[in-house]
């Protein structure tokens, strides 16, 4: 294959210089702003170019709008798909259209995808979890892109650092009230087995370290290094039937 060479020219009337070659596989003259100003400059940029087009590694910015690759994966992709994967592809590009609004698609690079997440989370208030669906669903539509060539490489995608972490705990942890009533609740219950008893007593007790624990005899039950002692006095729960619990209430 001959050497493509890369020529800078500027229209009458224009500001920038521009560059031109021949495609040699299709015949056809190809062209690119330089950005420059100056000839000197632009010729370096010709120079830059020329080497890309010769070793292969020049990427065409391709002038795709966002609305027709969302149309062409729409039709040629998400049928393929389960409806409730489609209808979260629909929510992840209609987020996009809203909070970024891109009119080419090769103007989502990683600098706007990164700006949409904040926006997400800052605007929307949603959930990492939920961005991070979003942008694999996002990543896996510019790759799909890449592959029928709409778009010459997909930009790199971050995702949120929280959603890679485990789940968070529900809930909240109970307050001291809360556990006072959970411990009457334990005083209202008859136990007859002493390692019963220590489950519903100690694991109780030892949530409050720093508070001595009286047993029936007046002793404190908290041994030197915080937790409760197994060797509670079982003589106040009555009588029964072992391994068995009946509430004072009954």
């Amino acid at each position: 294959m001959d050497e493509i060479k890369v020529r800078v020219y500027r229209r009458k009337g224009r500001k920038h210089y521009e560059a031109k070659w021949t495609d040699p596989l299709s015949g056809k003259v190809e062209s690119c702003t330089t950005k420059c100003e100056r000839k000197r400059d632009a010729e370096r940029f010709a120079g830059k170019l020329a080497a890309e087009l010769n070793d292969g590694r020049y990427k065409r910015k391709l002038k795709v709008t966002w609305e027709e690759f969302r149309n062409r994966y729409e039709d040629e992709k998400l049928s393929s798909l389960a409806d409730k994967t489609a209808e979260k592809v629909w929510a992840a590009f209609n987020a996009v259209e809203e909070l970024i609004g891109p009119k080419l698609l090769q103007s989502l690079d990683a600098g706007q995808i990164s700006r949409f997440q904040t926006l997400l989370r800052t605007e929307r208030k949603v959930t990492d979890s939920t961005i991070k669906g979003h942008l694999r669903h996002l990543r896996a539509s510019l790759n799909w892109a890449v592959s029928v060539e709409l778009l010459a490489s997909a930009p790199k995608i971050e995702m949120p650092a929280r959603a890679k972490e485990s789940k968070l705990m529900k809930g909240r942890p109970i307050t001291a009230e809360e556990f006072d009533r959970m411990l009457e609740k334990v005083e209202s219950v008859t136990v007859l087995d002493s390692s019963l008893e220590g489950t519903l007593v100690v694991r109780f007790a030892n949530w409050r370290g720093d508070e001595p624990l009286l047993g029936p005899n007046g002793s404190n039950l908290r041994r030197h290094d915080g937790q409760v002692s197994n060797a509670l006095d079982t003589g106040r729960y009555g009588k029964g039937k072992p391994g068995s619990i009946t509430s004072d209430r009954a």
